[in-house]
């Protein structure tokens, strides 16, 4: 009997002790979870960016807008590639270009390119921020470019509202359990 009692005591006091644990814990994820927003960061380079690319331009036309980096490291250096995509043509000397981190203010590149057919089409653009001690972290992004008028896409046949407003397709799925 004294042992049954030792035993159901010693199983309350260790069940209080991984709740109190685990009540602990939660409390701490939720503090760690209400981080403001502005305090997240997707992975990789904090390479802010912004351009003056026009919406929508005509075949064969050449185009010139000024691409603007920005970034809050103070050392280092920032190296920036860009890749056409399809049939754009970018001018040799705005596909390249470095920039010293110690500086100030954005850096800016002026991109000159030309699309030799309608269609939508995209410039690439991978930064890779160095810093003094050699490690590098990549940011990449594209920049969208409408030549010629931008053909409407067919809505989806499937496509439902719900009540909300919300469009969705439904879909069927199957669940295995393992």
């Amino acid at each position: 009997m004294i042992k049954s009692k030792f035993l159901v005591m010693g199983i309350t006091a260790l069940s209080l002790s991984l709740a109190s644990a685990c009540s602990a814990n939660s409390a701490e994820m939720a503090t760690q979870n209400k981080a403001p927003s502005d305090s997240y960061f997707k992975p990789g380079a904090a390479v802010s960016y912004s351009h003056n690319l026009k919406s929508q331009m005509a075949a064969g036309e050449t185009a010139t807008f000024k691409l603007t980096l920005d970034e809050p490291y103070k050392a280092g250096q920032l190296s920036v590639n860009l890749t056409p995509d399809g049939d754009l043509t970018l001018f040799p000397s705005s596909t390249q270009a470095s920039f010293d981190m110690r500086e100030d203010g954005p850096h800016e590149m002026t991109i000159s390119f030309t699309a030799n057919s309608n269609g939508r089409y995209y410039i690439n653009v991978e930064a890779l921020a160095v810093n003094s001690s050699g490690q590098s972290r990549p940011r990449i992004f594209s920049i969208p470019v409408q030549v010629g008028a931008a053909i409407a896409q067919k809505p989806n046949v499937d496509m439902k509202t719900m009540e909300s407003g919300e469009n969705i397709i439904e879909m069927e799925a199957e669940e295995e359990i393992k």
